[in-house]
This record gives C-alpha cells, sequence and structure tokens, in this order.
C-alpha cells in the first residue's frame, strides 16, 4: 500500500496507473484520473448544506466518501464486498481522525437495511442502467438475446434472470478481435443477428487542459472506434441477410457537451455522425441505422438520494421527473421492430425534454 494525499485527505493505496483498471492490479484499487469527478462531488456538496446521511458504496479505499466527511462535513456510512477494502477503509478513517460505520456487504443489501439521502455508486460500473429492461423488454416478446461483456459476474445473473438468453465475455477494446467474435457469434446462433444494440462505453472525466492523451483516446477507442467496428463487421452479415437494425445508444451529453466530459461528449456526437453516414450508406440494402439518446434515467439509487439534489436535476428536465429505464427499451423495441421499417439516420432523444435536437 502506498500513501496519497487527495484534497484534504490523506490515504492507504495501490496507485493504478493510467492503463491500470478495477482487477488489474493486487491490493485495494485507487484511479487518480478520477480525482476530477471526486473534486466536483466535493465543491458541489458544499452548496447544499446537506445534513443527511450518504453511503460511499463499493468504496474501495474509501477517499470519496472521507473528502466529503472532511472537506464539505458529510454524515458517510461505507461499504464494499471486498474484505480488505474495509480494512482500508478502516486504516484511513484512523489516518484521517474519523469514525463511521464500514459494512462489509453488497450496495444493494445495505440500502434495504438503512435509509440514506445520497449513494454513491462505483465509477467503473456500467454508464446503462436501463440495459436489464431493454433485454427483459427483448425477452417479453420471445426474441432470443446475446449479451457481451467483461464482467463474468454481471453476465452469470443475466444468465439467471433470463434462462434462454446466451451470454458472451468479450472485450471490445481488442479490435484486432472483432471481426473473429462476429464470425463466432453467427456460427453460434446459426445465421446472423437480426438487431445489434452497441450499448458499451466508458468515462475518463477531467478537465480538457488536464486531459492526457491516453485519457482522450481511451474513450474514443472503445465508445467510438469500437462501435463503428461492430457495426462494420455485423453489417457484412447482415447485407447477405438483406435486412437488420442497428441501434446506437448515446447520451444527451453527445449534444449538450458537459464539463469535463470533452472525450466522452466527442465519441457519444461521433457515433450520432457516424451512424447517419452508415444509415445513409446502407438505406438500400434495407438496413436501418439509429440512436438513442438517453438523459436522466432512474435507477433503484436515484430513488434514495437527497431530495435538495433531485430538484436540481429535476430543474433542467421540462417533464419534472427522471425517466424510466422503460422508456429507453421501449424505444429500442420500436426501432427493431417493423413500425420503424422508414427510419433511418435518426436520433430519437429520451430525455423528457432536457435537450430538443
Amino acid at each position: 500500500m502506498i500513501e496519497h494525499q487527495e484534497g484534504s485527505a490523506n490515504f492507504l493505496a495501490n496507485l493504478s496507473g493510467k492503463d491500470k483498471g478495477p482487477g488489474k492490479i493486487k491490493g485495494v484499487f485507487y484511479n487518480p484520473s478520477m480525482k476530477f469527478s471526486r473534486d466536483l462531488n466535493v465543491e458541489f456538496a458544499k452548496t447544499l448544506n446537506f445534513d443527511g446521511l450518504f453511503l460511499d458504496g463499493m468504496a474501495a479505499s474509501g477517499i470519496r466518501g472521507i473528502r466529503l466527511a472532511l472537506e464539505s462535513n458529510f454524515n458517510v456510512d461505507f461499504c464494499d464486498t471486498s474484505k480488505l477494502a474495509i480494512e482500508t477503509i478502516n486504516d484511513n478513517l484512523k489516518l484521517n481522525n474519523l469514525t463511521a460505520n464500514v459494512f462489509h456487504d453488497d450496495v444493494q443489501n445495505v440500502v434495504k437495511r438503512k435509509k440514506y439521502d445520497w449513494i454513491d455508486i462505483d465509477p467503473f460500473g456500467t454508464p446503462a442502467p436501463y440495459l436489464n429492461s431493454i433485454i427483459e423488454k427483448f425477452h417479453s416478446e420471445g426474441v432470443k438475446v446475446l449479451g457481451t461483456g467483461t464482467n463474468e459476474d454481471k453476465l452469470s445473473k443475466l444468465k439467471k434472470n433470463f434462462d434462454d438468453m446466451i451470454t458472451k465475455k468479450f472485450d471490445i477494446s481488442k479490435h484486432d478481435e472483432i471481426e473473429k467474435f462476429v464470425d463466432n457469434v453467427c456460427d453460434e446462433l446459426g445465421g446472423c443477428p437480426e438487431i445489434l444494440i452497441n450499448n458499451a462505453g466508458i468515462t475518463k472525466d477531467n478537465l480538457s487542459l488536464r486531459m492526457s492523451q491516453l485519457e482522450w483516446q481511451q474513450v474514443i477507442d472503445i465508445n467510438l472506434t469500437s462501435t463503428f467496428l461492430l457495426c462494420k463487421f455485423f453489417l457484412k452479415k447482415m447485407i447477405k441477410n438483406k435486412s437488420g437494425k442497428i441501434i446506437n445508444i448515446t447520451s444527451v451529453v453527445g449534444h449538450t457537451g458537459n464539463v469535463g466530459q470533452a472525450n466522452y461528449a466527442a465519441s457519444k456526437s461521433g457515433i450520432i455522425g457516424m451512424s447517419k453516414s452508415l444509415a445513409l450508406e446502407y438505406a438500400k440494402k434495407n438496413i436501418n441505422i439509429n440512436c438513442i439518446s438517453p438523459g436522466f434515467i432512474k435507477t433503484n439509487m436515484t430513488e434514495k438520494i437527497d431530495p435538495k439534489f433531485k430538484e436540481l436535476i429535476l430543474a433542467k428536465i421540462p417533464s419534472n421527473r427522471l425517466g424510466e429505464p422503460s422508456d429507453v427499451a421501449n424505444v429500442a423495441a420500436f426501432l427493431s421492430s417493423e413500425m420503424s421499417n422508414y427510419i433511418t439516420g435518426e436520433t430519437i432523444h429520451v430525455n423528457g425534454g432536457m435537450y430538443l435536437g
């Protein structure tokens, strides 16, 4: 373990390095590139006069919660499923002369036992809380679903929830393996899938003057280049079938921009432009290519956030509510159906009027 300092906090953790991520190092993970995100958390928290209870979920070293306790005077609980993380959090609390509840448990179990006003979840989770809802919608309509990802636990849970779903572990950042992966998928299914939904994405937030070329390139490579390659190699198969539907999940940030997300906004905006170009190229082949651009979507955790924080979000949304995961899933089902056969090259915004494109 290495001792670090960030903001007002001193803490112990292993340094990740810019080319590493969760699961690639031994010990408790610390990602210095997420300092900007934590800085924003702290500065925003100072404006709230927040007197509720905050949960730092999947806390690892506990740095986010510790900084909020020290710099914003938050009342913080911590949880993590790793025994080593729990030991490290307790050590780091002592290092900063703090006391707090630290639970060796999953976030979902902790929030069932105790009410929280604000919950922060591991930022390395998926940015798509609506994915399960999309799969559920397709499954209910008798569509055979194949899902891919890098997290074996999450793939196993999907398989348990949808017993006839096919899951495959695959890392889309390995660009030279995508074509072979597409071939293997088509061989296993006995033909090319009729529908492709590209949903994977990462963030590496930082102000543009602080953003490294690596932070820029990693987001572009996974969010944009991987999406392009998956479209390219599935298009070859769809052309032979003389039909197909491709849906690329973008983000409202691709239209509005966002502070600290020049790379992410560029990648999502790039997907929109790419999709329009592909739509023009393959419309005559009976292949429809469209985008869905979600705004703020409700999850189990958003129901437990501080009302003041929620008010700030809702103030930006004319419909005055968060979107339901089913709102995104219903659009995906529509764009995958025969009802959308004369729609291509479009982006459907699911944001309650937050952005009117």
